[in-house]
């Protein structure tokens, strides 16, 4: 059997708290035993390590999404420094810049940014990153903190920036948008760079599958992003299972 590991799923969200138990059981089935989840504000996180602390194939990173720098304070960040020094986190994430609404206070989420990457570079974490229409800040403020370890989560960029990120020493996330008939280019750009800087993820509940029913996303269906990158790459599944879970396990230094 394959082993798979989802990089990127917010099994935490409440819409998970019926059946959590069962989807994590049936991903096992498929052979995908270990699942990254990314925080999105403070008050997610102590509800995030006691979910990773009863669900062992589960790991936590903690931080402020930049979709919520209106609702994040001084002393989130603070207070994400001390949970940090006092809980184990594989990464700080889920973090970065989205410039997609253009009314949003661009420097208010880079001033949060910047002191999470401080963060990063202080406990030699790598990051989690969310980045839409913001690429090349989000690069320029990786080269000035050093920071060389991380994923790049749902990569949907240009292949410049994609060498760019693996430049830097960081992964791409590979999801379901790789399913879209008019995600083309993006397609082309996975079937060309090198699997060792691929990795995959769901993520769950968002970003659902191509014609998959309006319901929330499981990371099961990364048992069929593995099956599709296969199919472009003209790789077999378990290659492209094998050498992704590696990179994950790697960055994150997972039990083997």
């Amino acid at each position: 059997m394959m082993t798979l590991i989802d990089s990127h799923c917010h099994l935490d969200f409440p819409c998970f708290d019926q059946d959590r138990k069962a989807i994590i059981e049936q991903c096992q089935q498929l052979g995908i035993n270990q699942f990254i989840i990314p925080a999105i504000n403070r008050q997610s996180w102590l509800s995030l390590l006691t979910l990773c602390d009863r669900y062992a194939c589960c790991w936590p990173a903690l931080g402020l999404h930049p979709c919520f720098t209106q609702q994040h304070t001084d002393d989130d960040v603070k207070q994400l420094r001390q949970i940090l020094l006092q809980h184990p986190a594989i990464a700080i994430g889920e973090i970065g810049l989205d410039f997609y609404d253009k009314t949003t206070d661009k420097q208010a989420q880079i001033t949060r940014f910047e002191q999470q990457l401080a963060m990063a570079e202080e406990f030699a974490l790598p990051v989690i990153l969310h980045v839409r229409k913001a690429h090349h800040e989000v690069i320029a403020r990786l080269r000035k903190y050093h920071i060389h370890h991380g994923i790049v989560h749902a990569f949907s960029s240009s292949q410049q920036q994609a060498e760019q990120y693996i430049e830097q020493g960081l992964l791409l996330g590979v999801g379901s948008l790789i399913s879209y008939p008019n995600a083309q280019r993006l397609r082309q750009l996975f079937q060309q760079l090198p699997l060792q800087h691929l990795v995959l993820e769901s993520d769950a509940p968002d970003m659902s599958l191509f014609n998959a029913p309006a319901l929330r996303n499981t990371p099961l269906s990364i048992y069929t992003t593995c099956q599709q990158l296969a199919q472009l790459r003209t790789e077999t599944p378990a290659t492209i299972a094998t050498i992704t879970s590696q990179n994950v396990t790697n960055l994150f230094r997972l039990p083997s």
